[in-house]
C-alpha cells in the first residue's frame, strides 16, 4: 500500500493471485487491511511543503537524463521512478495552491453558504468524488487542502474523508463487474472493509460532536497542533483501526466470502487432477 499509494491497484493485483491460486483467502484479508494504512503514507506526505524539492529532484532527473548520466543504461529506472515520484509532489502542491483561488467563486460561495455546518454534503461529496478520481488518498488530500483555504470547516474535512473512504470501496465494486469467481472475494472484502470503516467513524463523529465524547478528533487534536496534520492522522487513524477492528472476524468473514463468490466453473474445470492429494 505504501509503495503503490492505491488501494485500488492492490486490491486488483491481489484478485489476480487468488484466481490464479497463489495465495489464500485467510491472508488476502489481513492483506488488504493494511494495504490500506500503507495508503496513509501520501496524505501524510501532502501535508509538507515539497514544491521547491519536487523542482529540484525533477531538475536532476532531466540533467541526468539529457547528459546521459544513467551508467549506460543501468541507472534509468531509477532516474524514470525518482521523475514519477518529483511529478507526483509536484501535483500536490499544484493542488494545494489551486484551491485557494476558490474562494472568490460565487459558486462555491452558494455551495457552501447551503451545506452550512452540516457535515452529511461533505460526506456524500467525497464519496461521488472519489467514484469518479478512484483515490481516497487524493481526495482527502483536497479536503485538507479546502479547510486550509477555508472553504470547509474541520468537521466537515474530516466527514469529507470519511466519504472518500466509502467511495474507494464502492469504486472498486463497480470496477469488478466482469470478475467472476474467487477474484471476486478480494473486491467484495476491500468494499465491506471501506464502508465499515467509514459507517463506524461517521458515527464516533456524531458522538464526539453530540455528546461531547473524547474519540478520534480528541486524540488528534492532542497529537498535532497543525490543521492539516491533525486531518491526515484522522484519515491514518480511519485505515488502522478499521483493520484492526475486522481483524477479530476474519474467519467469519472468509467463509462468507467464499460463500457470496464461490469458484467459477471455469476455475473448477482449470483445477488439476492427481491420483492422489499428496500430488500437489
Amino acid at each position: 500500500g505504501c509503495v503503490t499509494q492505491s488501494s485500488n491497484a492492490v486490491t486488483f493485483i491481489s484478485a489476480s493471485m487468488r484466481a490464479a491460486g497463489m495465495i489464500a483467502l485467510r491472508r488476502l484479508l489481513p492483506l488488504l487491511a493494511w494495504a490500506n494504512v500503507g495508503t496513509a503514507g501520501l496524505v501524510l506526505v501532502a501535508t509538507l511543503d515539497l514544491r521547491i524539492g519536487a523542482l529540484w529532484l525533477l531538475g536532476v532527473v532531466g540533467c541526468a537524463t539529457y547528459f546521459g548520466l544513467d551508467a549506460g543504461g543501468r541507472l534509468r529506472p531509477l532516474l524514470a521512478a525518482l521523475a514519477g515520484l518529483g511529478l507526483m509532489l509536484l501535483g500536490l502542491g499544484l493542488i494545494k495552491a489551486g484551491a485557494a483561488p476558490l474562494r472568490d467563486l460565487e459558486i462555491v460561495r452558494a455551495v457552501l453558504s447551503f451545506a452550512g455546518d452540516a457535515w452529511l454534503p461533505p460526506f456524500l461529496v467525497g464519496a461521488l468524488i472519489t467514484l469518479v478520481a478512484q483515490s481516497s488518498s487524493t481526495v482527502s488530500i483536497l479536503a485538507i487542502t479546502l479547510k486550509t483555504a477555508g472553504l470547509l470547516s474541520f468537521d466537515q474535512a474530516v466527514a469529507t474523508i470519511y466519504g472518500a473512504s466509502l467511495g474507494s470501496g464502492l469504486a472498486v465494486l463497480l470496477l469488478s463487474g466482469g470478475v467472476e469467481g474467487t477474484a471476486r472475494q478480494p473486491v467484495l472484502w476491500q468494499t465491506i472493509l471501506r464502508a465499515t470503516g467509514a459507517a463506524i467513524f461517521l458515527f464516533m463523529l456524531e458522538l464526539e460532536r453530540g455528546f461531547d465524547i473524547p474519540l478520534v478528533l480528541w486524540t488528534v487534536e492532542h497529537l498535532a497542533y497543525e490543521l492539516d496534520t491533525q486531518l491526515a492522522l484522522v484519515f491514518l487513524f480511519l485505515q488502522l483501526f478499521t483493520a484492526l477492528l475486522m481483524a477479530p472476524f476474519h474467519g467469519l468473514l472468509e467463509r462468507l466470502l467464499e460463500r457470496w463468490a464461490p469458484a467459477s466453473e471455469h476455475e473448477t474445470q482449470a483445477r488439476p487432477r492427481y491420483l492422489y492429494p499428496q500430488a500437489l
